[in-house]
This record gives C-alpha cells, sequence and structure tokens, in this order.
C-alpha cells in the first residue's frame, strides 16, 4: 500500500511539473545563449524544486482531508445506526410497558370477578381475552 502511495506521488510529481520544464528548456536556450546568469539558472531550478515539493505537500493533505472526511462520514452513519436501533428498542420497550400494564388489569379484572363470586362472567371474560390475545 505504501509503495502505491509513493508511485501515484511519483506521478502526481511528473505530471505537474510539465510547465516548469518547459520554462527550465527556455531558461537553458538562453543561458546557453548567454542571456542569462548562472545564479539566475541556479535560482529558477530551485524555485521549480521547491515548487515540485510544494505540490506533492498539497496533494497529500488534500488525500489525508479526504480520507479524514470518508472516515467521519461513515462515523456518523454508524451513529445514525446506533440511534435508530435505540430508539426502536425504546418503542418495543414502550410497547411491552403497555402489554405489561394491559395484563395486570386483566388479571386485577378476573380476580375481582372470582372473589365476588361471578365465575360465569370471569369464565366469559377470560374466554373473549383468550380469543383476543390468540388472534
Amino acid at each position: 500500500m505504501r509503495y502505491r502511495k509513493l508511485i501515484r506521488d511519483m506521478g502526481v510529481m511528473a505530471v505537474f511539473p510539465l510547465s516548469q520544464l518547459v520554462l527550465l528548456i527556455l531558461c537553458i536556450t538562453k543561458a546557453q545563449n548567454g542571456s542569462m546568469s548562472g545564479l539566475r539558472f541556479f535560482l529558477l531550478l530551485a524555485g521549480c524544486a521547491l515548487a515540485d515539493v510544494g505540490i506533492l505537500l498539497s496533494f497529500r493533505a488534500i488525500r489525508r482531508s479526504a480520507r479524514e472526511a470518508a472516515r467521519v462520514e461513515a462515523m456518523e452513519r454508524r451513529v445514525e445506526m446506533q440511534r435508530d436501533y435505540y430508539e426502536s428498542i425504546a418503542k418495543k420497550y414502550e410497547q411491552l410497558r403497555h402489554i405489561r400494564h394491559d395484563c395486570a388489569n386483566h388479571c386485577y379484572t378476573l380476580r375481582m370477578l372470582v372473589q365476588s363470586g361471578q365465575c360465569n362472567k370471569a369464565r366469559d371474560y377470560a374466554k373473549v381475552l383468550e380469543e383476543e390475545i390468540l388472534r
């Protein structure tokens, strides 16, 4: 993976300095004609090399930033999935709480009917309740 990155960086370094190469060729021809001093030529060459390094560093920073943005996006998707999961669990818990409350009320009703001696009503109520549960 590291070598692939290095090769890609070298490719970037080879593509972008083409304009500098053209500029250097023009300068070399001027230097050969005697219209440019050696110091100017050296400074121009050093400036081109520094520009290449700057380009490489900026591309690395852009790539790092893109990687970081992708990682943040993936984390945001995970957080959203966890939030959805939590909300579904909370909803199921609330439904279960309502069911437990209803069951407690039905048990209370059956107990009161039996205690008051209304066993036939308790049996009918239990039958209706059973049909509701099995439906």
